[in-house]
């Protein structure tokens, strides 16, 4: 999985990918999946408000069985321990959780995506990208899977299909930041600074992340001062992140050159 790169005008800053620990790469992917309330129970609370939404009035007809409801029951359990093994960056025991709840029901468009998920941790995009389209198939209007995809897209560089997918993800639900935070990611990718910033500047949300990838696009547009401060933030929110050391480089630097102290 290729991390996220700051870049300035004279090198790539970026630590590569041998040297980023895997509880690294896991504590990054889980604050956009436990804000991203990919699994779990309000995950589950969703469909079940959009399902009772849309009730006909005809209500036997569409009655569900006790047993499909425990079957629903069981995977709710699954993924929600799913998830916590995921906050605690214990990916192998999320995956078992995963494959229990497939075991249960085979269809779960839930269980693909926190599966694309664990496959995003664990520097595995082709299997992201796999359980990601499944989930889709599956359901047409999974956000959370549009954004998994988005994700691993972006990874592979593959930035094109990582703008298309964000914005599907955008288009069924427009709150979720996540994936407007790929989209602003891929537009950089492409080197479309001017409409990546505008992307950036329109979430408003003080996350590590977006704090880094603004400084990316703010350096490359030769506005060295405002990125050095998105750096020092994102380093303020992620100290153990093992980008930090280049970063710090990058902000001594602009410093020294401009005499502002951080």
């Amino acid at each position: 999985m290729r991390s996220w790169v700051a870049r300035d005008n004279r090198r790539h800053v970026a630590l590569p990918d041998s040297t980023v620990s895997k509880s690294n790469q896991v504590n990054r992917d889980a604050r956009v999946y436990a804000t991203g309330r990919v699994a779990g129970f309000c995950l589950w609370l969703a469909c079940v408000s959009a399902a009772q939404a849309q009730a006909p009035q005809n209500l036997e007809a569409y009655s569900v069985s006790v047993q499909q409801l425990k079957v629903a029951s069981s995977v709710h359990g699954h993924l929600a321990r799913a998830e916590r093994y995921f906050r605690k960056g214990d990916t192998e025991a999320a995956r078992v959780e995963v494959a229990r709840a497939l075991r249960e029901d085979p269809t779960s468009t839930d269980a693909f995506t926190v599966r694309a998920f664990i496959d995003l941790a664990v520097k595995n995009p082709a299997g992201a990208i796999a359980d990601g389209l499944h989930a889709i198939a599956l359901d047409a209007n999974n956000a959370q899977a549009f954004l998994a995809l988005a994700s691993a897209y972006n990874v592979t560089q593959n930035f094109e299909s990582a703008e298309q997918t964000a914005r599907k993800a955008l288009a069924v639900t427009p709150s979720l930041w996540q994936a407007r935070l790929e989209l602003a990611k891929s537009l950089y990718g492409r080197q479309q600074l001017i409409a990546a910033l505008h992307e950036l500047d329109a979430l408003q949300t003080d996350f590590a992340d977006v704090h880094l990838v603004r400084g990316d696009v703010l350096m490359q547009m030769g506005r060295r001062q405002d990125a050095a401060n998105e750096f020092a933030a994102f380093m303020t929110e992620a100290p153990r992140d093992p980008r930090c050391e280049q970063l710090r480089q990058i902000v001594s630097d602009v410093a020294q050159a401009s005499g502002a102290v951080f």
